[in-house]
């Protein structure tokens, strides 16, 4: 798991939640192919409606695991706001 040691211990947190939703979503044996087969190919639309779906999963474990008085919600990595950009982003990833 990478962890980016400027992050703010709340986005620190949020990153956590995200990769333990990628767990979850392991145990419950959902996108076998993508957490298990690092080499298929696959479109960032598709890339993307997976990591949304993690993310979702993500925030269902912070509602039940973490006190959002002090914390605040769950902040999606994969919004869906931003999935143009995102999926751009997965295509040439030096494009910032």
């Amino acid at each position: 798991m990478y962890i980016n040691t400027d992050q703010t211990d709340v986005e620190m947190l949020h990153a956590v939640f995200h990769e333990l939703g990628h767990h979850q979503a392991i145990i419950e044996e959902k996108w076998i192919e993508y957490h298990y087969n690092q080499f298929k190919e696959m479109s960032g639309e598709d890339i993307f409606e997976i990591e949304n779906g993690v993310d979702q999963i993500a925030e269902k474990l912070w509602a039940k695991h973490v006190d959002c008085k002090v914390w605040g919600r769950y902040n999606y990595a994969y919004p869906r706001a931003q999935k143009a950009q995102i999926i751009k982003q997965f295509i040439n990833p030096y494009n910032k």
